[in-house]
């Protein structure tokens, strides 16, 4: 009996030293970030880590799209992310709370990019270019002075810097012209983008304010000006009105038609900042956080033996397709 006694004894004093032990282990920490800036803060936690400096040990994702992330999280596979911030509201709102924001990092991030190229690596790249941008006279100035003149670069003589009123001026740059530079602020996507200009034809405004409301997932609103009077076209994205929006602006419009998802206006060229202001204001009336503006309305589920030569031209039969009668959009699953 003692002898029994004294062999439990010893496994009970083995189990409680293992367990100070594991207790004394740091703990693995399940961490994901986006690639690009979202991650950049994790720098020194992570070099932290390497070195046995941190309080805890972790097991790194490096995602390069938040799909990559998001399933895992909520399914508990992932501890801690470090995503956007409208991506964490999206999560908070979608799990009711399960899912929590711990600590915001990295607001007021500036964005230097280029079109149609690779050639800006670092800010002493930027020696020679002209540069589009926002906030003159305010934060964003002041951060761009000081980190060209830590690339030892003067704003004044080493680069020109064109200042704009709106990052939706340097959007519509940026669309117009190869190899531009911009700096932008990073955030939220605008509720609407209005944009006005002597130099564009009328004809085309139309396919660019499409492409533009598919990019930035929000309406868009091209006026062309002439004079005193602007003569505009207009897409919409997400199911945003556009029709029963220029009704309730009508005070400010000379003339308005068209329908939900494309419509057209004359505005006097006065009365556009205005317009601009109150569109955006209905814009994010209709948005709204926890619902991905950007979205696939899918009308089929096909099987994959379906796509045959004769399947795909019998799709003809719902032809002519346009507005009230779309073209059909059909999935199939696990082709990957």
């Amino acid at each position: 009996m003692k002898k029994l006694f004294a062999c439990l004894l010893a496994l009970m004093l083995t189990l409680s030293l293992t367990a100070c032990s594991l207790a004394d282990q740091p703990a693995a920490v399940r961490l994901a970030a986006l690639k690009g800036p979202t991650a950049m803060g994790l720098v020194q936690l992570l070099d932290e880590s390497e070195n046995g400096k941190a309080a805890n040990s972790y097991d790194f994702l490096l995602a390069g799209s938040a799909d990559e992330i998001t399933p895992k999280l909520i399914q508990g596979e992932i501890d801690i992310a470090a995503v956007p911030v409208n991506l964490a509201s999206v999560l908070y709102s979608k799990t009711n709370g399960a899912l929590e924001l711990v600590a915001v990092n990295a607001l007021g991030v500036l964005y230097v990019v280029e079109k149609g190229g690779e050639s800006i690596q670092s800010l002493a790249d930027l020696k020679g270019k002209t540069v589009y941008a926002t906030g003159k006279g305010s934060t964003p100035e002041y951060n761009l002075t000081y980190l060209l003149k830590s690339a030892g670069l003067d704003i004044e003589k080493d680069l020109t810097v064109e200042w704009k009123s709106e990052p939706t001026d340097v959007v519509a740059l940026m669309k117009t012209q190869d190899q531009a530079v911009a700096m932008l602020p990073g955030g939220k996507p605008p509720e609407a983008i209005v944009l006005a200009d002597e130099s564009w034809h009328q004809g085309v405004v139309g396919i660019v304010a499409s492409r533009i409301a598919e990019e930035y997932a929000c309406p868009a609103f091209l006026i062309c000006l002439d004079g005193d009077h602007g003569k505009a076209s207009s897409r919409s994205h997400g199911g945003f009105n556009l029709f029963a929006s220029l009704r309730t602006l009508s005070p400010l419009l000379e003339s308005y038609g068209g329908h939900e998802l494309a419509a057209g206006f004359t505005i006097s060229r006065e009365n556009i900042p205005e317009f601009r202001r109150q569109i955006s204001a209905l814009a994010a009336g209709y948005y709204r956080d926890d619902i991905p503006r950007t979205s696939l309305d899918i009308d089929c589920d096909v099987a994959p033996e379906l796509l045959t030569i004769r399947g795909v031209e019998s799709l003809s039969i719902l032809e002519p397709c346009g507005n009230g009668c779309p073209k059909s959009v059909l999935m199939m699953r696990n082709l990957i």
